[in-house]
């Protein structure tokens, strides 16, 4: 036991394998692996991280890399996706929010069905620009911090 949690070192392959599977019956599993050893274990978990100086096959099994040695990206990356998810979020909700008033207004003759395709329209450019201020990045006089939330290629990415 560590700060309360078990933890298990120096297994082996099949062992980690075992040990993925219990977990991920209990919840998702986040795994960090850079070697050979660690890309069953990265297959099997519920997301896998793979660090940027690991091998090949980690690398190619993992659901993304982190571009430097360093586990508290993963910190970082949570908290990006999380900040893109309240982006998207907001995004929908304003969209058919915008979508149910033009409806509305259009029959009950208040506005036209043109300025309501005009509106859906340029809806996409108004709410980039809208989030485009309000990215939760720091100031650019801060590279530091920025470099640290943007130190992980999700795969998808990379493919």
């Amino acid at each position: 036991m560590c700060c309360g949690r078990a933890f298990r070192a120096e297994l082996m392959p099949d062992d980690k394998v075992s040990v993925i599977r219990e977990m991920t019956a209990k919840g998702g599993v986040v795994i960090v692996g850079d070697g050979i050893n660690d890309a069953p274990a990265l297959a099997w978990a519920s997301v896998g991280i793979a660090m940027r100086s690991g091998s090949d096959v980690a690398l190619e099994t993992a659901d993304g890399a982190l571009l430097r040695n360093r586990v508290s990206d993963v910190a970082a990356m949570v908290r990006l996706a999380r900040a893109a998810m309240g982006n998207i979020r907001q995004n929908v909700t304003i969209t058919l929010g915008m979508k149910a008033v033009f409806l509305v207004t259009t029959i009950l003759g208040i506005t036209g069905l043109w300025l309501a395709i005009l509106a859906d329209t340029g809806q996409p450019f108004w709410s980039h620009s809208m989030h485009y201020g309000c990215w939760p990045l720091p100031p650019s006089g801060n590279s530091q911090l920025h470099h640290d939330l943007w130190g992980f290629i999700p795969r998808a990415s990379i493919r």
